[in-house]
């Protein structure tokens, strides 16, 4: 199993996007934190004065009796009453967007290969279930237990092996995380490994799987007659080239430009209560050549 550590020239001619400039550490951080945030149950509770069962008639008369004066049980003071400033469910998720995750997890990996981190092997297998095996091929590569290995994916009895094996973690590419690419001390990928743009792009070969239906407004009718703009619900993913493209095979006309708008869902009502939202859409309004028409009925 022949092993190498992977260098930044290498890493740029295995078209891995490195970061090399001191920016985007501040990236790094709000991830790492959100993710540990996001992670908290928030579900501690005590109970307040107000919330402790019991009785709420005065433990004795105000006067007379040579005891400190005493007006409920629940008292914070007393043995079994309620507590003070105590912790109560709350919320701890913090919201980091998709393109930060992205340069996050882009930086993270550009630092380690920078500190000499990350070693490249051919494939991370091994042939039957048994620890022995796994840990002699963790050996092979690196001395250092506390490994993370990603490739694109593992057999299962790699991942059979690996379960005795607690400082090492098996991850596929499209799982690994900033937070994994940070703690563990050496980071094996396999030549299928990860990329920082690591999810494929969805795939929309037919019109249909970009094309909803066409929006038959009164204003949409108008925008037809008038320009020869056409307007059509499509997927939320789908982009310019795409619409385009899928118009022009569908109807066999001849697209001169496409504008696109985004709308949220609105929120579903009855009466005065509110259940949930309705999903996003995406507008499209297609221009077409001068001479060309839908027929719309």
């Amino acid at each position: 199993m022949a092993a190498k550590v992977l260098t930044i020239e290498a890493a740029k001619a295995a078209n891995i996007d490195v970061i090399e400039n001191g920016k985007y550490t501040q990236v790094i951080h709000d991830t790492v934190v959100a993710m540990r945030a996001n992670r908290r149950s928030g579900t501690a509770s005590v109970k307040t004065k107000a919330t402790v069962s019991g009785s709420g008639a005065k433990p004795w008369r105000q006067k007379g009796t040579g005891r400190a004066r005493a007006g409920y049980k629940s008292s914070p003071v007393w043995v079994g009453g309620g507590v003070v400033f105590g912790p109560h469910p709350r919320d701890y998720s913090k919201k980091v967007s998709k393109s930060v995750k992205k340069i996050a997890l882009r930086k993270a990996l550009s630092e380690r290969i920078k500190a000499g981190d990350v070693i490249v092997v051919d494939e991370f297998a091994v042939k039957e279930p048994r620890t022995k095996q796994f840990a002699a091929a963790i050996a092979q590569i690196t001395e250092e237990p506390k490994t993370l290995i990603v490739s694109a994916a593992f057999d299962n009895n790699t991942y059979l092996s690996a379960r005795n094996v607690q400082p090492t973690l098996l991850i596929t590419a499209a799982e690994v995380n900033t937070e994994q690419l940070l703690h563990f001390r050496k980071i094996v990928i396999t030549n299928d490994g990860p990329r920082p743009n690591r999810r494929p792009p969805r795939q929309m070969n037919e019109p249909y799987d970009i094309i909803d239906t066409v929006r038959l407004t009164e204003k949409a009718t108008l925008l037809a007659e008038k320009e020869n703009k056409y307007v059509f619900r499509v997927k939320p993913h789908a982009n310019k080239t795409q619409i385009k493209a899928a118009i022009e095979k569908l109807f066999k006309k001849t697209v001169i430009a496409v504008n696109t708008m985004n709308y949220a869902g609105k929120k579903k009502r009855e009466r005065t209560a509110s259940f949930g939202r309705k999903s996003d859409w995406k507008k499209a309004v297609v221009t077409l050549k001068a001479g060309d028409k839908i027929e719309l009925a």
